[in-house]
């Protein structure tokens, strides 16, 4: 395979527009967005033991585990904007999907399946983050936990790439490699 110079041009152009378009949607629908995403991981907690539950506050997100008594106690809280980049592949994806070089439909159609991955994404790296913070808060010296938790606050970036990439791969190395 040969790279073009053309359509890699196109791509970075379309791309870099989109991007900013998404990122000003984005701006304007995160709070709805992390309403959805917690609205998909409350379910997941509330299943693990000791099960758990986020609330979304002006200020802050508020994090609570279920006592024995049956009570919600406050754990701890995060200030709101500390997960500002959390849910950012949400702006990589279809930036890059949409700028892809293939028909208008085909993408549409790769947006289709790309945002509900992403969203699946979302809610399971933020039930798994909340997990090891909670682990993190039990024992400050657990590695693994700490691990855990970085990698979910940053790795959802990785995420989006990796969906866009499994979703238009046969794109950009072609039906030799596809068959």
């Amino acid at each position: 395979m040969r790279f073009n110079l053309r359509k890699g041009l196109i791509f970075t152009l379309q791309f870099v527009l989109l991007f900013f378009a998404f990122l000003w949607l984005y701006t304007e629908t995160r709070p709805a967005y992390h309403m959805a995403v917690l609205n998909g991981t409350n379910p997941l907690l509330e299943r693990f033991s000791p099960p758990m539950q986020i609330e979304i506050g002006p200020q802050e997100w508020r994090v609570y585990i279920l006592t024995a008594n049956g009570e919600w106690l406050l754990l701890f809280t995060i200030p709101s904007d500390y997960l500002e980049l959390f849910y950012f592949s949400i702006v990589f994806l279809p930036a890059l999907i949409l700028a892809t070089p293939l028909g208008f439909g085909r993408r549409l159609l790769l947006l289709s399946w790309g945002l509900p991955l992403l969203f699946i994404v979302h809610v399971l790296s933020t039930a798994g983050y909340f997990r090891a913070e909670f682990c993190f808060y039990l024992n400050p010296d657990n590695f693994l936990c700490n691990w855990l938790a970085s990698f979910l606050s940053t790795g959802n970036q990785v995420f989006a790439i990796a969906i866009w990439g499994l979703l238009t791969w046969r794109y950009w190395f072609g039906k030799s490699v596809a068959s």
